[in-house]
């Protein structure tokens, strides 16, 4: 069996027209020296052969090959315009998602002029920062420039003006390495996703701290996606067989057809939906989405949901606000239908999540908002 056939089943036959699947937090090996480099093109071949639409790409990462460290790369214009030149009005789409560094300067003071490797060097047994992507489908050096020179809550501020999507790159693997407790700093809350399954070792860190989000009222539309985390390559792939990273895939809701425009238009919406595994949503409505969805009775969902793996669906779980309203399990099942009507409603607002889960397959919805015509102010970020 060759390494595609083998792989090729990352994605279902039969995705509904409006989703597109794919891959976000990828690292490239765009500067790499040739006996290691991986082009754009050659990157979205890699990834249409294996059926997928997208991908995010987070920068060349710094990896080790054959004794000597690959040069770092993930920020400037000159990456982002290698990227966005790639792309074709069909095919797989790539979007410039350089990964950058929070620095925390109410934890450890920072000259905004010094570089950020230099000032990292004096914290040798702590790690002051945390983790974000970028993602523009045009260049702005101005969100970019805040997180060289300003304030991190700045940052996220300037990104949120601008209509930028960013996000909380593996908090747990941060914070268990020596880097700050997200929830210490009260910045992050505004960020607009999470991200999940980029390692299994720190998941139950990852996904309480997700739902200790989704309570909160100034938190609770923080949509999450799938981490790959991982740096494609000559020699070690996305199709390489055991890259368990290849089965974190992130699915988007596109209602407005299929662009690059359009795919990001619905990252920013944050209609996205977290995958680990072969687990994928025939149908749901409504489906994830920023703005809540008025309602003039109790909040419906109706979902279609299908394993199109060897692990079949063992659990079905909808939060509310960040905390379990309905529970369900099964006797390994490929396909489970329902239709959920939340009956305790009381009109206020309310966000839930779809939570699937298989033999260490995983699914995990955005959140889905409903509101009455009565105002609510605690829900309305």
């Amino acid at each position: 069996m060759t390494k595609q056939s083998e792989a090729a089943n990352l994605f279902p036959v039969g995705l509904p027209k409006s989703w597109m699947a794919g891959f976000v937090h990828h690292h490239t090996a765009f500067g790499y020296p040739v006996q290691h480099c991986v082009s754009p093109n050659e990157l979205r071949k890699e990834v249409a052969e294996l059926g997928g639409d997208f991908v995010f790409c987070a920068g060349d990462h710094g990896l080790e090959i054959d004794g000597k460290v690959c040069p770092y790369w993930y920020e400037g214009k000159d990456y982002y315009d290698l990227v966005l030149a790639a792309n074709e009005e069909e095919g797989v789409f790539l979007i410039p998602t350089g990964e950058y560094h929070l620095w925390f300067p109410e934890l450890a003071p920072r000259d905004q002029n010094e570089p950020f490797w230099e000032a990292k060097r004096k914290w040798p047994s702590y790690q002051p920062f945390h983790h974000t992507l970028i993602p523009m489908i045009e260049w702005t050096d101005a969100v970019c420039r805040y997180v060289r020179e300003s304030t991190s809550s700045a940052f996220v501020d300037k990104a949120m003006d601008l209509g930028i999507a960013t996000t909380l790159n593996h908090p747990g693997l941060c914070y268990l390495s020596g880097h700050p407790d997200p929830l210490s700093a009260s910045w992050l809350k505004k960020m607009s996703y999470l991200e999940i399954f980029d390692t299994m070792d720190h998941f139950d860190y990852d996904w309480a701290l997700y739902k200790c989000y989704l309570s909160r009222p100034d938190s609770c539309r923080m949509g999450i996606y799938a981490g790959v985390d991982f740096c494609s390559h000559k020699g070690f792939d996305l199709s390489t067989p055991g890259n368990e990273r290849a089965e974190h895939i992130t699915y988007i809701q596109s209602p407005q057809g299929r662009s690059l425009e359009n795919l990001y238009d619905a990252w920013c919406q944050r209609r996205t939906v977290a995958v680990r595994g072969r687990l994928f949503l025939e149908h749901i409505d409504p489906a994830p989405r920023k703005q809540a969805y008025a309602t003039k009775g109790l909040p419906e969902i109706s979902f279609v949901v299908r394993s199109f793996g060897e692990k079949k669906i063992r659990k079905i779980e909808i939060l509310k606000n960040g905390l379990s309203v309905y529970c369900e399990y099964l006797s390994e099942q490929e396909v489970v239908e329902r239709n959920w009507c939340d009956k305790t409603f009381e009109g206020l607002g309310a966000r839930y999540t779809l939570v699937v889960e298989g033999e260490g397959d995983w699914l995990i919805t955005s959140p889905i908002g409903f509101k009455s015509d009565s105002p609510c102010p605690g829900f309305t970020r």
